[in-house]
């Protein structure tokens, strides 16, 4: 009886009210503190299993916020939990698009999700609203200037948004806004004088409820590009006529895109006729500048709290809001530098191997670098063990664990072409090898290059020449069949995407070259072998590699060090003409490259017969000394970067120009990241932008305003520095406030 009675009363139990969060982060946060208290329960979405907001959820689904269907099926045995009543949605951007997808599927009024879509892509909101006669500004298909170039849909805020003056500036601001396009979707608009304003309101059952006007003051950098500065509350035009014609407009709006139920962001343009024209209309809370600081400064009207409650099917209770004039300057999202959790040793991106001359594993270690990570933050996967040794019989230093071939590709895929030469002004090194090989080779006619990358050096070879290019990235292959045939279509050439120690070739060249190529090989030997294999008598073979002959004389000495963990072998002259001679080749002629900050040392080989590797003591004994020589270098260099950043003020913040592997070297070789500031990275790669480092956001530098001076600016780059510096003062950034840890 009392079993019965204990079911019964489980029946009748109504289930909590509860809320979907899409995403969790520090974004969100308020809006999950907010439906805590009005006493929902919260279902938080976000693919970082560690999201801050995760803490104070009831529910957490650790998946995609941009892929609705996922979602969907995770909700399903929570419907039988909780009475799930709103998706009162703080992300920009697609999360947008997946709300409506959720409200559709759960029964709840918001608005069809395709037309979402139209709302969240700026190339189909042009069409939307030209179908329903809303103003817009014009997309041009041909472009007139000025005009404004920008994303469909931004990485992040305004950000790739430039207004171009004249048609040479056009090319790079499209690219710009495309490399920052989640979309890939480009549009170009009529340029329209005016100011910026900004309608905060709600829409319930289809009805326009206003909350409040705002402005939204902007700027320009040197280079044209759109940066927000502040916001202004009340707006200049609240209680004007141009308010009712923006309540005008977002009716069309409400009416075109079928929306019943959700949060409302119009963002108009005002120019000299006072007629509002429409430039982006998202359906969410708003930022964090408009949520924890604008209103609640301006007023004790908590929005955040009605807008859950209306999103949740509670009619609207309030009146326009009235404030006291409140200015809210935009600030950057610094962060702290977060460590990352440590990895097994060796992971599937790495294997234990032998010395390719000793066959043995008799080895001491000089370098380890335990978690040392590749470009931006993911799953662990792009964290591998850097350790560097010496093997005792040969003297040969390499990285082991080396890479596999899985771990070579998924390492060196962001690197693209950032390694190699981008220590010399292209010209000079292209000059200076193709001097060198046609000085001492003649009469040469056909040539094949090792590590070809984009094909430079083979289409400034003589234009008699036939020519041949391999390499294992996919990309360069493309631009340098790309590049030939749209240059140079009456040449002979082809260009092979393949493995070097296994690839076949339609003919026998009569030169082979490698320029700094074998040091970033896991299998140098058995490259050489088949490189040997294809060649006859008359083939020769040009191959240049950094050594540490030279790295102990101090050439390029930077905070990566000769060591670098993009070498997998660390040559001397000695263990250099070792190999070659194991894999038959004899050395005829070899030189060390005369070019400032640069170790290259290149050798012609000639194919012999294989030689039996024999170890001569005294050779490994001077180049173990070379190599204790690079290491005292590369502590003095550390100490001096050190000192450099010890010598910034406490607790102010810095930004880290460079987010690639020279930072990743900061944070294990100086107490940078260890110091009680906040960060920002930003970097020119456009693969990086919107992605964290050790949890530090990677900006677009031009989504910084460079004029504040509350900050320091550290060039995290070595050749680079002088470009960064150059840049930096460009854009009205004091040279006081950067701190160059170089003197080149």
């Amino acid at each position: 009886m009392q079993s019965l009675f204990w079911k019964k009363f489980i029946r009748i139990m109504p289930l909590p009210d509860a809320i979907i969060t899409l995403a969790a982060g520090q974004s969100q946060l308020l809006l999950i503190q907010k439906a805590k208290a009005l006493g929902y329960c919260v279902i938080a979405v976000d693919r970082d299993p560690n999201a801050i907001g995760f803490a104070l959820a009831d529910e957490k689904l650790v998946m995609s916020t941009y892929d609705p269907q996922p979602i969907i099926e995770a909700l399903q045995p929570l419907k039988q939990r909780y009475r799930i009543c709103g998706v009162p949605n703080a992300s920009a951007g697609p999360p947008i698009i997946t709300a409506a997808y959720l409200c559709e599927a759960l029964g709840i009024s918001a608005l069809p999700p395709e037309k979402a879509f139209q709302l969240v892509h700026k190339h189909a909101l042009a069409v939307l609203c030209d179908t329903h006669q809303i103003p817009i500004p014009k997309t041009l298909d041909m472009a007139t200037f000025p005009c404004v170039v920008k994303p469909s849909l931004s990485l992040k805020g305004k950000s790739g948004i430039t207004v171009v003056d004249s048609a040479n500036k056009l090319k790079p601001a499209f690219e710009a806004a495309k490399s920052l396009s989640q979309d890939g979707h480009v549009v170009i608009q009529e340029y329209i004088e005016g100011t910026d304003v900004t309608l905060l309101a709600m829409v319930f059952d289809g009805k326009l409820y206003p909350i409040t006007l705002f402005d939204e003051i902007n700027e320009q950098t040197s280079e044209k590009t759109i940066m927000p500065n502040r916001l202004e509350l009340p707006s200049k035009y609240t209680g004007t006529e141009v308010e009712s014609r923006i309540h005008q407009l977002a009716n069309q709006l409400i009416r075109a895109a079928e929306i019943q139920r959700s949060p409302l962001l119009l963002s108009c343009r005002i120019p000299k006729n006072q007629q509002p024209v429409l430039i982006e209309a998202p359906l969410n809370l708003g930022g964090d500048q408009i949520c924890e600081k604008l209103l609640p400064q301006a007023s004790e009207y908590d929005y955040v709290s009605a807008m859950i409650k209306a999103m949740c099917g509670h009619p609207p209770e309030f009146s326009p809001l009235v404030s006291q004039k409140t200015v809210t300057v935009f600030s950057l999202p610094w962060t702290r530098y977060a460590k990352l959790p440590s990895l097994p040793s060796l992971n599937p991106l790495q294997k234990k191997q032998l010395c390719p001359l000793s066959n043995t594993d008799d080895e001491e270690v000089i370098i380890e670098l335990p978690d040392f990570q590749f470009y931006s933050d993911q799953d662990g996967s792009n964290r591998i063990t850097h350790r560097v040794v010496r093997n005792k019989q040969s003297g040969l230093v390499y990285n082991n664990p080396c890479y596999t071939p899985e771990g070579f590709s998924v390492l060196f895929e962001k690197a693209g072409h950032s390694y190699g030469f981008g220590n010399l002004n292209r010209a000079s090194w292209l000059k200076e090898r193709i001097e060198w090989v046609t000085g001492r080779l003649p009469s040469i006619q056909s040539v094949l290059d090792i590590g070809c990358g984009r094909g430079d050096f083979l289409f400034h070879l003589p234009e008699h020449c036939q020519l041949m290019g391999v390499d294992i990235d996919a990309g360069s292959i493309d631009s340098a069949n790309h590049y030939f045939q749209e240059h140079a279509p009456e040449r002979t050439f082809q260009f092979l995407h393949a493995h070097f120690e296994s690839f076949s070739a339609p003919y026998t060249p009569d030169l082979i070259t490698m320029f700094h190529v074998l040091e970033h090989l896991p299998q140098p030997l058995d490259v050489l072998r088949h490189l040997r294999k294809m060649a006859n008598e008359n083939t020769r073979l040009i191959l240049e590699v950094p050594v540490t002959d030279m790295a102990a004389q101090g050439v390029r000495v930077d905070l990566c060090g000769y060591f670098s963990v993009m070498h997998l072998f660390h040559f001397s002259r000695a263990t250099l003409h070792a190999i070659l001679a194991s894999a038959g080749w004899q050395i005829i002629d070899a030189e060390q490259i005369n070019l400032p900050q640069y170790n290259g040392y290149r050798v012609l080989a000639q194919p012999m017969v294989e030689q039996t590797f024999h170890p001569d003591e005294n050779v490994k004994t001077k180049d173990l000394e070379d190599i204790k020589s690079c290491l005292k270098i590369w502590q003095s260099v550390c100490n001096d970067i050190i000192s450099k950043i010890e010598s910034i003020p406490p607790q102010v913040p810095v930004v880290v120009y460079g987010a690639g592997l020279h930072s990743e070297y900061l944070s294990h070789l100086t107490p940078l990241f260890q110091q009680d500031r906040p960060f920002l990275f930003v970097d020119n790669d456009p693969s990086k932008m919107g992605t964290t480092l050790h949890g530090i956001p990677i900006l677009n530098p031009n989504q910084i305003n460079w004029r504040q001076q509350d900050f320091y600016v550290i060039p995290s780059t070595f050749i680079g520095t002088p470009s960064v510096i150059q840049s930096l003062l460009d854009m009205g950034f004091p040279h006081s406030k950067i701190i160059a840890l170089y003197k080149n």
